[in-house]
């Protein structure tokens, strides 16, 4: 019986598309939308890929006919005939990429979609017994349909998401993604600009480019059965609804942070606590700041009285001597926190880190407590 621990099956390689990282992106953008991610070549070494997050995030430049693919690129962890089906789940998780290249011989001869590690999680049954409710991120942060696409972009990467709810005359009306800005992008191209318009331009609005079609779970529904939909739908999230109002989101980000976790409870009962991006010199280190870490979560359970369900930790290295550190934090009763901080060491980022955590902590608290309040006023009213 196979099992989470073996390796990644080689009939999980698909074809990929590969281009020279000098390529013109606007060349490279019409394939974009036929495929989860572009590998990037140096000559014959790998430099990177492409997918549309790595793209839309980098909206705000000016696609002109000259700028290199390579400007749209994000590194992303390579697999190997070493690599095990888990390891590879928690590679997606701390990538958030679509797709990974596939490295053999010297070279990538290949990728794995995430739909394959989502029917590999179905097969081995690693979530069966969950409820979407165990694995949603809560509550559903949303955007009003009139704000600019600049203003989405923003809070998107603030938050760390991927995607926003979409609120008309504070009624839910859809989703705007990093997909939907993509493809907006693409669409302006194909209307024959000689420069692709920039989206984050006043005038784009939330609502010329919101998904009104929306997939959904509901709250109760078994996680396998949310993987089922993802999959067949080719879709990169559901909207999580009780009683038929939206509360939240499900997510592959989700689901593969909870399998990565599995296996990984520490001593002080959270779930896991997942550390990526301390390769190299930084390896030395990672005991240290795991240990910092479970601390930081004591602190939290003794003095904000939440439960930790999981965390998440990555440190960047800039080209100069500077950290970005980034954390996300999920909570046992649901929900969940981003965090970031900058430093030119990473004790004092992590000090800053832990600092603005507390902060959205704080405020996540507030915003629950008022939404309680809200509640009640409409249970009354409505009686």
């Amino acid at each position: 019986m196979t099992t989470a621990f073996e390796n990644v099956p080689k009939e999980f390689i698909g074809k990929a598309l590969f281009y020279d990282y000098k390529t013109p992106m606007t060349e490279v953008l019409g394939k974009l939308k036929m495929d989860e991610a572009i590998v990037l070549l140096n000559g014959k070494e790998y430099y990177g890929i492409i997918d549309e997050r790595s793209v839309a995030k980098r909206s705000r430049v000016k696609i002109e006919k000259k700028a290199a693919a390579a400007k749209f690129a994000t590194k992303v962890p390579l697999l190997d005939m070493e690599t095990s089906i888990a390891k590879a789940i928690r590679d997606f998780y701390e990538s958030g990429s679509k797709a990974l290249p596939y490295y053999e011989g010297g070279k990538v001869i290949g990728i794995v979609k995430r739909g394959a590690m989502l029917k590999a999680l179905l097969s081995l049954r690693m979530l069966s017994g969950l409820k979407v409710k165990d694995v949603m991120t809560s509550p559903l942060l949303s955007i009003d349909s009139d704000e600019s696409i600049e203003e989405a972009l923003t809070m998107m990467k603030q938050r760390g998401i991927n995607r926003l709810g979409v609120l008309a005359s504070g009624r839910f009306s859809g989703m705007i993604s990093y997909r939907s800005i993509l493809q907006y992008s693409a669409t302006l191209r194909e209307r024959g600009n000689a420069k692709m318009e920039n989206v984050s331009k006043p005038q784009s609005r939330v609502a010329d480019i919101a998904d009104i079609d929306i997939n959904s779970a509901d709250y109760n529904d078994d996680v396998d059965d949310a993987i089922r939909s993802l999959v067949e739908r080719n879709a990169s999230g559901l909207v999580v609804k009780r009683g038929g109002k939206p509360v939240g989101v499900v997510t592959i980000k989700d689901i593969f942070r909870v399998a990565g976790a599995e296996g990984t409870e520490s001593s002080e009962g959270i779930k896991g606590i997942i550390v990526s991006g301390m390769d190299g010199e930084l390896k030395e280190y990672e005991e240290e700041v795991r240990s910092g870490l479970q601390k930081f979560v004591n602190k939290l359970d003794r003095f904000s009285r939440v439960k930790v369900e999981s965390l998440s930790f990555h440190v960047k290295k800039q080209k100069i001597r500077n950290y970005e550190l980034t954390m996300r934090i999920w909570f046992q009763n649901g929900g969940a926190i981003s965090a970031s901080a900058r430093g030119f060491s990473i004790e004092k980022a992590f000090k800053d880190l832990a600092d603005e955590a507390y902060k959205e902590i704080k405020r996540k608290k507030e915003i629950i407590s008022m939404d309680k309040r809200q509640r009640k006023r409409s249970e009354e009213e409505e009686e």
